[in-house]
């Protein structure tokens, strides 16, 4: 009975990635769900925000989790998903950084948002069920046993019944909070800190970026894919 609906996931597997319009995202989403034993979910399915990655709030280390800043994406249509986040939401996470280095890395994560774990000054943290991430322009998808889950999402942006009571008084990932508690800020960016800051891998992306390294974006993403 394993080895028929093995055979059918198959059938159903070819069947998608047979289409032509399929892109190469709508492609991968297929493949990971092929490879993970899940439903594979359309690319149009995702709600789409504009999201802090967690590998790009400090340039040594990651940080604890993806940080929700808005619905929708830069230069997208703003989706037609009205409602406000809750588990099982399909979410597409994507950080614009077409301006840094000539796009060397633009973050995005496709995700099942799972149930919320705790609650900060503003934040709820929920855990993910990720099913693609990649880090690069150019697309390489990342490994996802070693992909960061945790997703920070604004209170404003929660629907009432996946909400806590409650805050845990911490600030976990550094949102800044002013002295009355009255505004509560997302994280800054290493680079918006620092304006003299550089990517680790500065000087490597630099040479890419003059076509001497073509294989740096996938030298890269399986770097990631390891840490």
């Amino acid at each position: 009975m394993n080895q028929l609906g093995h055979e059918v996931d198959i059938m159903k597997f070819h069947q998608i990635t047979s289409n032509p319009s399929l892109t190469s995202i709508g492609y991968a989403l297929t493949q990971s769900a092929m490879e993970k034993n899940h439903t594979p979910v359309k690319e149009e399915k995702y709600e789409e925000y504009t999201a802090q990655s967690p590998l790009h709030q400090d340039v040594d280390q990651a940080s604890a989790a993806w940080v929700i800043l808005h619905r929708g994406i830069i230069g997208r249509p703003l989706s037609q998903h009205l409602g406000n986040l809750k588990p099982s939401t399909f979410l597409r996470l994507d950080m614009t950084l077409a301006k840094l280095y000539c796009g060397f890395e633009q973050p995005m994560l496709f995700a099942e948002l799972g149930r919320a774990l705790h609650c900060e000054h503003s934040y709820h943290f929920f855990n993910s069920i990720p099913h693609l991430c990649v880090i690069t322009g150019e697309f390489h998808p990342l490994n996802l046993t070693h992909v960061i889950t945790l997703i920070a999402i604004p209170n404003a942006l929660i629907n009432n019944t996946a909400k806590f009571d409650s805050p845990v008084r911490l600030s976990s990932i550094d949102q800044m909070v002013t002295s009355d508690e009255s505004f509560v800020y997302p994280p800054l960016h290493e680079w918006e800190k620092d304006p003299t800051c550089e990517h680790p891998e500065w000087y490597k992306i630099e040479q890419w970026m003059r076509g001497e390294r073509p294989e740096l974006p996938r030298v890269w993403s399986e770097y990631l894919s390891k840490v």
